[in-house]
């Protein structure tokens, strides 16, 4: 459809060899800019979302730390944080994550 649109575009506007090819490549590349740049934003508003939950769940544990309200067990932490890598091992998650990036 797109490709349609195009073609008769470009006819209308009466250009022809390699600056037909040229022009298409840069509109592909600015609606594929484009597109990147609406995902990106999607991804930032994102991460800003966790990262402040995060701040409120640190603030909300030392204060409740502080009051004596709740307990830190190191040893413990420890434990289910070596338990919870083991298990990203062996799902795979990992890989599937470094496969993202490469």
């Amino acid at each position: 459809m797109f490709r349609n649109f195009a073609r008769q575009a470009i006819t209308a506007l009466g250009i022809k060899g390699v600056s037909t090819v040229a022009l298409v490549l840069l509109i592909s590349i600015a609606l594929y800019a484009h597109k990147a740049s609406a995902a990106g934003r999607k991804v930032v508003y994102a991460g800003s979302t966790v990262t402040h939950d995060l701040k409120v769940v640190a603030i909300v544990l030392t204060v409740l730390l502080v009051l004596g309200v709740a307990t830190l067990d190191i040893q413990r932490g420890q434990e289910l944080l070596q338990s919870g890598i083991e298990q990203i091992r062996r799902s795979g998650i990992a890989d599937r994550v470094a496969r993202w990036f490469t």
